[in-house]
């Protein structure tokens, strides 16, 4: 899930198991560049490259793709 603010979201809620909480990633700042990870897919719409991050494709980083 990909999510826009401008504060760190509540990070209760989440419904994937485990202790219920989300574990939010900032990869940057909102802008109009599309940014899609060639591992996993993720879009996102950044003001440059994202940050790098653990991907969830084997552990890995995600591997950014200007569109």
């Amino acid at each position: 899930m990909v999510l826009q603010s401008e504060k760190e979201p509540n990070v209760f809620g989440c419904s994937t198991g485990g202790n219920g909480k989300h574990d939010w990633i900032n990869l940057g700042e909102v802008g109009s560049l599309n940014y899609q990870c060639t591992r996993c897919g993720l879009l996102v719409k950044s003001a440059k490259e994202p940050r790098v991050a653990m991907c969830k494709s084997g552990g890995r980083t995600h591997q950014w793709r200007k569109l």
